[in-house]
């Protein structure tokens, strides 16, 4: 009777403390509404992979018959070693790239060079993967800048774009590319945090530079460097849709051919939703024990590191600081002569473009016929006005929804605080499949319509940690203080923690907007009309696939009398313009911190 009367009087209070939390409760509700409707029922929705898809009546419980089929398809194993051995080249060979990028920024120090180099290092990380593969395929093509450095080298022209064994190797290439800069980042923070007494008594012991490296920097980049790796290595079964997709094509498929381009195959084209479930069930399940394992032993690897040195070391330009930085100012040209390229291309006259070399980065001539053409065409109007629209409208919506949860999650004594948090993880961790995405959206009866994207992504798990970190920095003291002169929650959250967390919501903000407008896959499978086009996947048509009816349907232009490399360069100019544009901002608003203290002077 004694423990039946605890427990009740234990159930009283719990409820009692929920109403006292119930604006807590509700400030969470819409995130917690948006991953039960397009998450949750998607996963649920995996079972489909036990059962027989009929369009009409009720499905057949069939168990094991589309894994059995699955495992005896000879395809599937090719696929499945594609998809193991790209993920390894992009987790173990690339893996020392990015340390070793540290290292030299570090070796140059704070000056104007070295901020040039992580500057230009970092953009193309906000680039999406349509415009990185318009990029490179400009680059190959016959006037491109690898083209010049096989000629210089008297190799005969090769569209290594279609060579099987080449675009492994491409993949690899755009990868590093796109990432060694922005992946630096980590190693710089933690030679930061390398205190200065260690220096100081190396210089006692008369250690030279490579030895204060050996014995003291790598020691320091070793939990960081143990513990990219441990966590890389949980998403091994996931070898980069957007990538593959915009970098494939038919000479090349079978040789890139991933799990995920697999499932979206023969599941989304060839309808044969249940057996590709079963895949994409079998790459779940795989790679979430992976990501669980993984984050276990990243917990037990973490320890705690000293640091928050920012002194100066001054050094003088010895041959070894000079050959530094030709390396540093090499891989900085490789990334931005690209770009330049692009940009004088689009704005020179289309007839000298063909003489144009791919290092070349002023225009010959001028003319802005193809920014004309770009803007007359109907098409591109409604794709770039329906982009800024999911990007604004969904930018803001995701900062309500992830700035409210944020809140309510960073309040102390919230009951059922940890369960919540769990739920968050595995929000985060285990991703459904495309083809149950598909189906909650058909059901919703939001299939183009083009407010299914600004819905779509409202909150993302990554950045509303990060938000939740911003809010644990809020001063107690002003939130018990603005309670005591009566405020309620939603006051305390409008007028207290959204103006002293600018930066917070100016950084996850932008990091929104950066996703939003990047985001090809699922606008082109969600939104399949001509007005709920999206600018991505009309770069994807024209650019990528070389379809230049994309264009020439919606204009009265004769294209033969334009140079359609010219034509696809505004066109990636025009998508990279907003990106560029915000780029100074992220810079100055998330990684400005970084840089400030990356790096030694």
């Amino acid at each position: 009777m004694g423990k039946t009367a605890v427990k009740k009087k234990c159930q009283a209070s719990t409820w009692q403390k929920i109403k006292r939390y119930k604006w807590i409760y509700l400030m969470l509700m819409p995130a917690l509404l948006y991953f039960v409707i397009f998450r949750v029922s998607a996963i649920i929705g995996m079972k489909l992979a036990f059962y027989d898809y009929k369009i009409v009546g009720d499905n057949t419980f069939v168990g094991m018959k589309y894994f059995k089929m699955l495992f005896d398809t000879p395809a599937f194993w090719n696929i499945m070693k594609n998809t193991l051995l790209i993920s390894s080249i992009k987790i173990f060979l690339l893996f020392p790239f990015p340390v070793m990028f540290a290292l030299l920024l570090n070796e140059v120090g704070r000056t104007k060079f070295g901020k040039f180099v992580q500057v230009v290092s970092y953009m193309p990380h906000f680039l999406s993967w349509v415009i990185i593969a318009g990029i490179w395929i400009d680059a190959f093509s016959q006037g491109g800048i690898v083209t010049g450095i096989m000629k210089a080298f008297g190799l005969e022209y090769k569209n290594l774009m279609v060579s099987k064994s080449a675009i492994i190797p491409i993949l690899t290439g755009s990868e590093m590319w796109r990432s060694i800069g922005w992946d630096s980042i980590i190693y710089l923070s933690a030679i930061l945090g390398i205190s200065k007494e260690l220096y100081d008594a190396a210089a006692i012991d008369g250690a030279g530079r490579w030895k204060t490296v050996k014995h003291i920097i790598l020691p320091a980049l070793a939990i960081p460097m143990v513990t990219v790796l441990i966590l890389n290595v949980g998403f091994i079964m996931s070898a980069g849709l957007d990538q593959i997709l915009n970098f494939s094509n038919d000479a090349v498929l079978s040789r890139i051919d991933i799990i995920d381009t697999y499932v979206y195959r023969i599941g989304l084209v060839n309808t044969q939703y249940s057996f590709a479930t079963a895949a994409s069930l079998f790459k779940g399940v795989i790679g979430t024990t992976l990501v669980l394992i993984t984050h276990f032993r990243f917990m037990d690897s973490c320890a705690a590191r000293g640091g928050g040195w920012r002194g100066k070391m001054k050094k003088k330009i010895t041959i070894g600081q000079l050959l530094i930085r030709v390396c540093l100012l090499t891989a900085a040209l490789l990334i931005l002569i690209p770009i330049l390229n692009i940009l004088a291309k689009s704005v020179s006259e289309p007839k000298l473009v063909p003489y144009m070399s791919g290092w070349q980065f002023w225009p010959s001539g001028f003319d802005l016929i193809n920014y004309k053409l770009i803007f007359s065409n109907s098409l591109v109007t409604r794709s770039f006005l329906n982009s800024l629209f999911i990007t604004t409208v969904g930018t803001a919506l995701s900062l309500l929804v992830t700035g409210c949860a944020a809140y309510a999650l960073t309040r102390p004594g919230l009951p059922f605080k940890k369960p919540l948090m769990v739920f968050f993880i595995i929000m985060m961790i285990f991703e459904p499949s495309i083809i149950q995405e598909y189906f909650v959206i058909k059901d919703l009866n939001l299939l183009n319509n083009i407010w299914v994207m600004v819905i779509y992504n409202s909150v993302n798990v990554y950045y509303l940690i990060l938000m939740m970190r911003f809010f644990e920095e809020t001063p107690i003291a002003l939130i018990e203080a603005a309670k005591i002169d009566g405020a309620g929650e939603l006051s305390v959250f409008f007028k207290i923690f959204l103006p002293l967390n600018k930066i917070a919501f100016m950084t996850v903000g932008m990091f929104y907007a950066v996703v939003r407008w990047n985001e090809y896959f699922k606008s082109s499978v969600f939104l399949q009309t001509r007005d709920t086009t999206v600018l991505q996947v009309f770069l994807k048509q024209f650019v990528v696939n070389g379809d230049s009816t994309a264009i020439a349907s919606y204009a009265n232009v004769d294209l033969t009398s334009l140079n359609i490399g010219s034509l696809k360069a505004a066109t990636i100019v025009i998508v990279m313009v907003p990106i560029l544009a915000m780029y100074p901002l992220i810079l100055k608003y998330y990684t400005g911190g970084v840089m400030a203290g990356g790096v030694k002077e």
